[in-house]
């Protein structure tokens, strides 16, 4: 099964620890690596026209330079409604805030808040968490309509 995420995060040893360890579980899942919200958006808008092209899964920073992650969510709350399926966002962020956390889980397609400094091991279970679960479903691009 050939999951595809897109990690949108500024930084890249997190970028590339997410792509190790997705590769190291399954060697055929796609990583896409972002470090700009606004080109992730964009990607998004360019492919939501083809299934192939967009990805079963979205990790995203919510602390950015660019633009916050918080804007990139409402900004991809209006563009939903418009892809071939729903993109479920799994949240990463080094903040602990209570009002973060209830605000980033308000979003109906945000699935989990991820405190970013958690250790290696909680990383990699948390991935390996992930995709067990999304091939133990028998995820695929065709059932995240029904998934959601």
């Amino acid at each position: 099964m050939n999951l595809h995420f897109y990690i949108i995060d500024n930084n890249n040893l997190s970028r590339l620890a997410y792509d190790l360890v997705l590769k190291n579980f399954d060697t055929e899942i796609e990583v896409t690596g972002f470090n700009d919200t606004k080109i992730a958006l964009n990607d998004l808008i360019a492919n939501c026209w083809s299934r192939d092209g967009m990805p079963d899964v979205l990790v995203l920073d919510l602390q950015m330079p660019d633009e916050s992650g918080w804007k990139f969510l409402d900004e991809l709350a209006i563009i939903q409604a418009n892809l071939p399926h729903p993109i479920p966002v799994y949240l990463i962020s080094s903040s602990m805030d209570k009002t973060d956390i209830e605000k980033g889980m308000h979003h109906p397609f945000v699935k989990k808040y991820i405190q970013k400094s958690v250790a290696n091991e909680q990383l990699k279970d948390f991935l390996q968490e992930l995709i067990s679960e999304n091939i133990a479903s028998g995820l695929s691009q065709a059932v995240w309509l029904h998934l959601l």
